[in-house]
C-alpha cells in the first residue's frame, strides 16, 4: 500500500477538495506519529514495570488504529475523529501528568495538542482545547501535587496562551488571505459576467440586425420574384409565368395523354378608351375586368395577363367542348354591365379565341 494512499485514507479528492485532502494527510500523519511515539514510550514503561500507564497507552494506540480504519470508511468521518482523537490525546496527557507528577516536561504536550486542534478542527475547536488544557493544569495543580511551583504553573499557562494567540493570528492571517482571494475571485467573476452579458447583448443586437437584414432580403427576393412572374397592375401571372406554366401543362398532358384549352381574351377598342379617358382610367378598367374574370372561373383555372388588354385563360379537366363555350360565355356576360369610373359610364366588350391541346398545336408558339 502506497504512503499517499495511507495518508489520504484511500479516498480520491478533486481539485476543489484540496483543503479536505490536506486535512486528511495531516490527521493521518499525526495519528501515525502519535501511535509510533506512544508505542516507544509503552515499551519503555513495560520495561520499567509501569503497567498501569502502559495499559492506558495501549488503549490509546488501539484507538488510533481504529481511527485510521474509521477514516477509510467515509470522508465525513474525519469530523468525528478530529474531536475524539484530540480530546483523547488531551486525556492521555492529563493521565500522564497525574501518574507521573514529578516529570514536569510532560506539560509540553498541551501546546502540541492545542496546535493540532487548531489546524484540524478550526479556530473554535482550538480555543476549546486550549481552554480545557488550562483548566486541566489548574485542576491538576489543585488536586494533585505535580511538583510544579507557582511560577512554573503560571509559565505553562502563559506558554499555552501564547501558543494559542500565535496560532489564532496565523488562522486570522489565513482567513484574511482567503477573504482577499475570494474578493478577487468575486471581482473577476463579476467582471467576466459583465463582459459575457455585454457580449450577449451585442450578439442579440447583431442577431436581430442579421434577422432584420435576412427578412428584408427575403422580402426583396419575393418582390423581385413577383415582379418577374406577376403583373404589377392586376396581380395576375404575367407572360413569363404563363409560358412556364404552359410548358409544364404540355409536358404533363403529353405524359398523361390529356387535353387542355387556352382562351385568348382581348378587350375590344381598348386603345380608344385610353385615348379618350387617359391611361389611369384604362388601368382601372383593366383591374376591374380582371376581377370580373376571376369571379367567373374556378380556382383550378389559370388566368394571366400577357400585356396591354390581352388576357389568357387555361382550362383543365373538361370532358366536352361545350364546357369551354360555357366558360367563354360567362366571361363575355361578366362585362354586360357598364363600368363607372370618374363619372364616366363605359361599356366593355371582349373577343374570345380558343385553342385546344393537342388538337390545335403541340407547342407554345402554335
Amino acid at each position: 500500500m502506497k504512503l499517499n494512499n495511507i495518508l489520504t485514507s484511500g479516498h480520491e479528492f478533486s481539485k476543489s477538495e484540496y483543503p479536505l485532502r490536506s486535512k486528511f494527510i495531516l490527521l493521518n500523519s499525526l495519528i501515525i506519529l502519535s501511535i509510533a511515539v506512544v508505542f516507544i514510550l509503552t515499551m519503555v514503561l513495560v520495561s520499567d514495570n509501569k503497567i498501569f500507564f502502559a495499559v492506558i497507552n495501549i488503549v490509546y494506540i488501539f484507538s488510533g488504529l481504529y481511527s485510521i480504519y474509521f477514516l477509510r470508511k467515509n470522508k465525513t468521518n474525519q469530523k468525528y475523529i478530529i474531536v475524539i482523537f484530540s480530546l483523547l490525546s488531551l486525556l492521555v496527557v492529563v493521565i500522564a501528568i497525574s501518574e507521573y507528577p514529578s516529570e514536569e516536561v510532560r506539560i509540553l504536550w498541551f501546546p502540541a495538542v492545542i496546535i493540532s486542534s487548531f489546524f484540524l478542527g478550526g479556530k473554535k475547536f482550538g480555543y476549546t482545547v486550549a481552554a480545557l488544557s488550562i483548566l486541566s493544569i489548574i485542576m491538576l495543580e489543585y488536586f494533585i501535587d505535580t511538583g510544579l511551583n507557582t511560577y512554573t504553573t503560571f509559565l505553562a499557562i502563559i506558554i499555552i496562551l501564547f501558543s494559542t494567540t500565535i496560532i489564532a493570528l496565523y488562522e486570522r492571517r489565513e482567513f484574511v488571505l482567503k477573504e482577499e482571494l475570494l474578493n478577487i475571485n468575486k471581482h473577476l467573476e463579476d467582471k467576466v459576467k459583465k463582459e459575457i452579458k455585454k457580449r450577449i447583448v451585442m450578439y442579440e443586437k447583431t442577431n436581430k440586425q442579421l434577422q432584420k437584414s435576412a427578412s428584408e432580403l427575403e422580402e426583396q427576393k419575393n418582390a423581385f420574384k413577383n415582379l418577374a412572374h406577376f403583373d404589377t397592375l392586376t396581380g395576375l401571372p404575367n407572360r413569363h409565368l404563363f409560358h412556364e406554366k404552359l410548358e409544364n401543362l404540355i409536358e404533363n398532358a403529353e405524359k398523361n395523354s390529356s387535353r387542355f384549352a387556352i382562351l385568348f381574351l382581348d378587350l375590344d377598342n381598348f386603345k380608344e378608351i385610353n385615348d379618350s379617358f387617359g391611361h389611369d382610367v384604362g388601368d382601372n378598367i383593366l383591374k376591374i375586368v380582371s376581377e370580373k374574370f376571376k369571379n367567373r372561373i374556378s380556382k383550378s383555372d389559370i388566368l394571366a395577363r400577357l400585356g396591354g388588354d390581352e388576357f389568357t385563360l387555361v382550362l383543365e379537366g373538361w370532358s366536352h367542348t361545350n364546357h369551354i363555350a360555357s366558360v367563354a360565355e360567362r366571361l363575355i356576360d361578366s362585362l354586360n354591365d357598364p363600368i363607372y369610373i370618374l363619372g364616366h359610364e363605359i361599356y366593355i366588350t371582349i373577343s374570345v379565341g380558343v385553342s385546344v391541346y393537342p388538337d390545335d398545336g403541340k407547342d407554345i408558339a402554335t
